[in-house]
Order: structure tokens, then sequence, then C-alpha cells
């Protein structure tokens, strides 16, 4: 079995969704953190589902990627980002 180390991953849905659950399961300690298109609620959710620990629109994510990062590490809960912001 391998492992990885690593605090944070951030993943864009867009391109990488599928990556969440080798993740979780290379790096289980790592918080994840996902972005995609606010108009993509399917694949917002679907990225709660699979293990992202915050998931958060991209404009929101680009807005202010350092507080993304530390409420990741603060223990934000999955989906906490409002993805309709």
């Amino acid at each position: 079995s391998r492992s990885a180390a690593a605090d944070v991953v951030i993943v864009d849905l867009a391109r990488h969704a599928a990556v969440i659950p080798e993740i979780t399961r290379v790096a289980p300690d790592a918080r994840i953190v996902a972005f995609g298109s606010h108009v993509d609620t399917d694949g917002l959710d679907a990225a709660v589902a699979a293990g992202a620990d915050l998931v958060v629109t991209r404009s929101r994510m680009f807005r202010d990627p350092t507080s993304m990062i530390a409420a990741v590490m603060d223990g934000a809960s999955p989906g906490s980002g409002d993805p309709k912001t």
C-alpha cells in the first residue's frame, strides 16, 4: 500500500473530480479542498460525497484561497463553503 504525506490537496473539479477517492486512499490524513463551477451543483455535491473536506465555487476559491485553506485546516465541514456563493 502506497501512502503520501500532504496536509492539504486542492482539486479543480472541472479537471480532476475523479481523483478525490484516490487522494483519500493514498493520503488519508490530507484535507481536501475542492472547487468548481457554481452552476455544477451536482459536481459540487459529488465532491462532498467523494470525501472532500471543503467544497466551494471557483470564484470563492480564487477570491481568497488563503482563507479556504485556513478554513479546512481549522476543521471546516464538508460543503461548508456554501456552493451557492
